[in-house]
């Protein structure tokens, strides 16, 4: 019995080693913040593969509706919570998450579909 249980130890131990490699090999450090960012191999292929499509022929003296009406920017800001307020010191901690939104005309989405 005890043979039995010492060999099912061991194989749980090397699936569990074995499962451990994979998931450490999934990630490497992002060239652009190596200290502080994980980031898995396929997506930051992806999305280096998507802005490059996106931005192959596309020409940046250009600039959607330039002299017919000004371009249409949305943003939105989300304050996640407010720290320490000093008003002796007039200072305040805010942690905010800021959102940007712009329709270029030149490109739309649906060219790339």
């Amino acid at each position: 019995m005890a043979p039995k249980l010492l060999l099912l130890l061991c194989l749980l131990s090397g699936l569990h080693a074995r499962t451990r490699k994979v998931e450490e090999d999934e990630y490497e450090d992002s060239s652009s913040n190596q200290k502080w960012v994980l980031a898995p191999k396929s997506q930051d292929t992806d999305v280096t593969l998507i802005l490059n499509k996106l931005l192959r022929e596309y020409d940046k003296k250009l600039r959607p509706d330039i002299g017919i009406k000004p371009t249409v920017i949305d943003v939105d800001i989300y304050v996640n919570s407010i720290g320490p307020v000093s008003s002796i010191n007039m200072v305040m901690l805010c942690a905010v998450v800021q959102s940007l939104a712009m329709s270029d005309l030149i490109k739309t989405r649906d060219e790339y579909k």
